[in-house]
């Protein structure tokens, strides 16, 4: 129980270890806004649009290229834009079409775009406003040695798309995970005497991650992740057993490959990696953005 107790009391580490994680998409696009010389909209698919914003309306929002401030006005509707970031770093977040109110109307002739459509047209799996959980097995326990384990790891994460960036989507989210272990462990005791045992114990892992998501399309979301987690290990291990067994207890940093495949709301997802585990796979549920 004292070894329990030392575990548990260690956990609020894991908190203070992974809050900044968090909050770094959210200063990059506030850097960004600091530096660029012009608007950005940001669409509920993932992508941006460079632009010169004219008019916020009630339906549709009319903007001009950046590359062509004084061309041809081009419009979106309100329902496929998140939020607007203007040139002098202020943002504007963007609510649904108001339910009263006709169509806005350009005064400029319907624009013929000479580069084709805004790749923003394009459907991804996963963009901004996007949330997806993952709940799933693991095989092959990273921060254990010289053990068997008689169940596979459970583990879930989260994520949700907050930041568009030219070719993708970044995310924030979380991760845990526990698994249970045996030792097949001999040890001298201090009387010179040979003792066999097989200890049990629980590691739980929690910990946070960002992720940034390729546009494919909207059934397959390849990505990576990278996050900040904290082990902890509550075992039923004596004193002078745990001396000389591994048993993890702290701060490990995690880096993922993985890939979604997704029939609207509901799909499979498989990562590789450092992880708690090496392997997973499972089940993942999706909703919110398009």
């Amino acid at each position: 129980m004292s070894c329990i107790g030392t575990s548990l009391a260690k956990l609020p580490l894991a908190i203070l270890l992974t809050c900044g994680l968090a909050t770094a998409p959210a200063l990059v696009q506030q850097a960004q806004a600091q530096t660029q010389k012009h608007d950005i909209i940001y669409r509920s698919n993932g992508t941006s649009i460079n632009a010169k914003v004219e008019k916020v309306g009630t339906q549709e929002i009319e903007y001009h290229k950046a590359d062509n401030p004084t061309g041809p006005i081009y419009s979106i509707s309100r329902s496929d834009v998140t939020v607007i970031v203007y040139a002098n770093g202020t943002s504007e977040s963007i609510t649904a079409p108001a339910s009263s109110g006709g169509r806005e109307t350009s005064t400029s002739p319907a624009p013929t775009p000479s580069r084709g459509a805004d790749r923003g047209d394009k459907q991804v799996a996963f963009g901004v406003g996007s949330t997806a959980l993952n709940f799933g097995l693991g095989a092959g326990n990273r921060f254990s040695i010289g053990n068997t384990s008689f169940l596979p790891e459970l583990n879930a994460s989260g994520e949700r798309g907050i930041v568009a960036l030219p070719y993708g989507t970044i995310g924030v989210g979380f991760l845990v995970s526990i698994s249970y272990n045996e030792f097949n462990y001999y040890r001298i005791t201090s009387t010179g005497n040979i003792v066999s045992t097989s200890p049990e114990y629980f590691q739980i892992g929690l910990g946070a991650r960002g992720t940034y998501h390729l546009p494919v399309n909207k059934f397959i979301d390849p990505y990576a992740a990278v996050g900040l987690m904290y082990v902890a290990s509550l075992d039923d291990l004596d004193e002078e057993a745990e001396k000389s067994v591994y048993g993890y207890n702290g701060p490990a940093i995690t880096s993922v490959a993985g890939i979604r495949f997704l029939f609207k709301h509901f799909g499979f997802f498989s990562e590789i990696g450092y992880d708690t585990s090496y392997l997973k796979g499972g089940i993942t549920i999706k909703f919110g953005g398009k």
